[in-house]
């Protein structure tokens, strides 16, 4: 039986979305039977994360991704699995339940019009637990996308749960740990560890005994040819896409205010040239710098975060065609200015905590706190000429 604890979606861009179509077509093929859906898979709205995923013959599941409104489930919070043994000879079923982090600044589009949220586990869980036990389960496994800690408190708070497998950003568990009657397991993120846990149950359904291995994806393995065709046919679609994308871009560079989108830092200091200057001073204004220094960023789902509006309209596309966008920017945090800057008005650009959220999770940025960092990024001055 193979299982994803989720946050599949690659970063939200065209060659993005190719990559994260082509691993659920790949996951498909190889035979997946339940998949979690994380925070990036919903971090678009439901409609994005609807059509994504209508056709890819997989089950998704979710315990506490809810509507807003009613707090009820907008996903299946559990799936029933029936496993043959290797040998032909047993069968059992497996509940799987699926949960992701508790976030309580999450709002995104949902299917009926009311946001989604994301709800504190314990209850959903609890819930979910106690339905696929009921269903007479032999086994119950949560797949959790959330940090190892929260898992953790889940396991000793909600008795029932066989086994934890999670992903948290990088952390994996080199053994597994075992929280009284709950075994927990982490295998890393990116598809860089494969975790195959083998279970053996006694004929009246007790856990004997369980067998964990981290398979690190190397050289080791050889490639199937199938396989290997398809992803790279997949990453040329994806380059293709990147390709088609800065020519776009470039075409539009000079109609870049009439699409009413993404103006550049340059923009803002005509106006705001205090708040810039102080800006030049941050973090922010070095991100991508910083992020280029690192040998494990460079990856696209890295960049987003350390560019102002890649993938999107009049955004980031490479230093070289649009490098007022090549750092966190003005308009990263308070959204596109081209309106702004056509007709200024007061009401623009208010920072939250939502504001940063998208960046600063707990998985990217674990010692994120709103309001430490904003005393870090925060500017006031007034405000030059009629602007």
């Amino acid at each position: 039986m193979l299982l994803d604890s989720g946050n599949f979606s690659d970063n939200p861009s065209p060659q993005g979305e190719i990559r994260t179509r082509a691993l659920l077509e790949g996951m498909q093929r190889i035979g997946y039977s339940v998949v979690n859906v994380g925070e990036r898979d919903i971090r678009l709205g439901w409609e994005k994360f609807a059509t994504r995923t209508r056709d890819s013959g997989l089950t998704f599941i979710s315990s506490n991704i809810v509507d807003k409104q009613t707090q009820k489930p907008v996903l299946p919070t559990h799936q029933v699995v029936d496993v043959t043994s290797p040998d032909g000879l047993l069968k059992k079923r497996v509940g799987v339940v699926g949960v992701v982090r508790f976030n309580p600044i999450f709002s995104k589009p949902g299917p009926t019009g009311a946001p989604l949220a994301i709800a504190h586990p314990a209850e959903p869980v609890r819930q979910a637990v106690a339905e696929v036990r009921a269903a007479g389960v032999d086994l119950v496994v949560l797949l959790a996308a959330m940090h190892r800690a929260d898992a953790a408190r889940l396991a000793n708070d909600i008795p029932g749960i066989d086994f934890i497998l999670g992903s948290y950003g990088g952390l994996y568990t080199q053994q597994p740990e075992e929280l009284d009657d709950t075994v927990l397991i982490y295998a890393g993120n990116q598809g860089k560890r494969l975790g195959v846990a083998r279970v053996f149950m006694a004929d009246d359904g007790r856990i004997t005994d369980y067998q964990n291995r981290l398979h690190l994806m190397g050289n080791r393995y050889p490639d199937a040819p199938e396989m290997l065709q398809f992803v790279e046919e997949a990453l040329a679609r994806a380059n293709a896409a990147g390709r088609d994308l800065k020519t776009e871009m470039s075409l539009q560079e000079s109609v870049a205010l009439a699409a009413g989108r993404y103006t550049g830092n340059q923009v803002c200091a005509s106006c705001h040239a205090e708040a810039y200057t102080h800006w030049a001073g941050t973090a922010h204004a070095h991100a991508l710098e910083t992020l280029e220094k690192d040998p494990q960023g460079g990856g696209a789902e890295c960049r987003s975060c350390h560019v102002t509006a890649l993938g999107e309209r009049g955004g980031f596309t490479g230093k070289q065609t649009s490098p007022q966008f090549a750092s966190v920017g003005c308009e990263t945090c308070h959204g596109p200015g081209t309106s702004h800057a056509t007709t200024p008005a007061r009401g623009y650009g208010r920072v939250t905590v939502a504001s940063c959220a998208g960046c600063h999770t707990r998985e990217h940025s674990p010692e994120f706190d709103y309001y430490t960092y904003l005393g870090k990024v925060k500017h006031q001055e007034p405000i030059q000429g009629s602007r």
